[in-house]
């Protein structure tokens, strides 16, 4: 079986390093006018071009962009959008990060392409294939202030129709792999129905590029078992949030392949690659698909830079101790 060493999603916009905090200083540039949107824009690829030559150098399989472009990973998406204002600041789960909260209004339509644009700058400089981020229907919708006058569930099921389109352009545009996220339904599983539908809708007639559903910051051993018959090709679990989850596994199996999120994103502490392999042999083995993931537990924006590198070495080693 082949193991794939992924990037979960994002990395460390700013680093500790003089020279790793341009991107605040072109920012507070963007603010005062002393530079222009292009001159802008030229600091986020020359960053987004380091943050690719480091995932290769961690030789890793699968890279992102490390969402270097995001402010958040809500309402930036929300950008992406029509009819959507954004309001003040909110915590972002039990982080210490937050995000600026999308209002719907009354009329909301799709993309205005910046996503695919970006996918597509990853896509052409990258020669590893490359994997687009977005936050998932649902939680999206939660996250949201709804003033659209929809119930909330076809609100939900609105962004997940717009989102079905957005995977389209991604797809168009050279992303290989789509990671969609859904980290609030964890918290809310009694939408289990709701949520179902949102992400069949979200990947209806999609066949061109590999989905991944991605949940963090909550535990998922009381729906793993439900998520069988949705139609994306992998599923993606937060180990440092689920503890029992891989016994789980180990003893009931998993209908798909999975990118196991069993590298702290949150903790400095750095495992040992050796041992964390050694775990995870009885539930490569029990699971039996080829192209299971190994990464983080959720993105690597939370650490400081050196140690987000270091997570990286850790996750292409452990995947190379389990391609033996």
């Amino acid at each position: 079986m082949k193991i794939l060493a992924a990037t979960h999603s994002s990395f460390p916009r700013i680093g500790e390093e003089p020279r790793d905090q341009r991107l605040r200083r072109a920012y507070a540039d963007l603010e005062k006018n002393k530079i222009t949107d292009s001159q802008f824009r030229q600091v986020e690829n020359e960053l987004v071009d380091e943050v690719i030559s480091i995932q290769k150098d961690s030789e890793l399989d699968i890279i992102t962009d490390g969402l270097i472009r995001r402010y958040d990973p809500v309402s930036y998406l929300a950008r992406n959008f029509s009819g959507f204002e954004i309001n003040g600041l909110l915590r972002f789960f039990d982080t210490n990060f937050y995000y600026r909260q999308p209002i719907a209004g009354k009329t909301i339509a799709g993309g205005n392409g910046h996503l695919a644009e970006e996918i597509g700058y990853l896509s052409k400089i990258s020669d590893k294939p490359t994997k687009a981020v977005l936050m998932g229907p649902y939680s999206f919708a939660k996250m949201s202030l709804n003033s659209s006058g929809m119930p909330f569930d076809r609100f939900a099921l609105k962004i997940a129709e717009l989102m079905n389109a957005e995977i389209e352009k991604l797809a168009k545009a050279g992303a290989k792999y789509i990671q969609i996220e859904e980290p609030y339904f964890v918290r809310e599983p009694q939408d289990m129905a709701l949520f179902k539908e949102c992400i069949t809708k979200s990947c209806t007639g999609i066949s061109n590029v590999n989905t991944i559903l991605a949940f963090y910051f909550g535990d998922c051993s009381k729906i793993y078992n439900h998520l069988s018959d949705l139609p994306v090709n992998t599923v993606g679990f937060d180990f440092t949030y689920s503890p029992s989850l891989l016994e789980k596994l180990v003893a009931d199996g998993f209908s798909k392949p999975i990118a196991f999120g069993v590298i702290d994103g949150r903790n400095t502490r750095v495992e040992s690659a050796e041992a964390i392999a050694k775990i995870m042999e009885k539930p490569i083995k029990k699971i039996g698909f080829d192209n299971c993931h190994i990464t983080s537990s959720c993105g690597l924006e939370y650490l400081p830079r050196q140690y987000a590198i270091k997570k990286l070495n850790v996750i292409s080693r452990v995947a190379k101790l389990l391609n033996g």
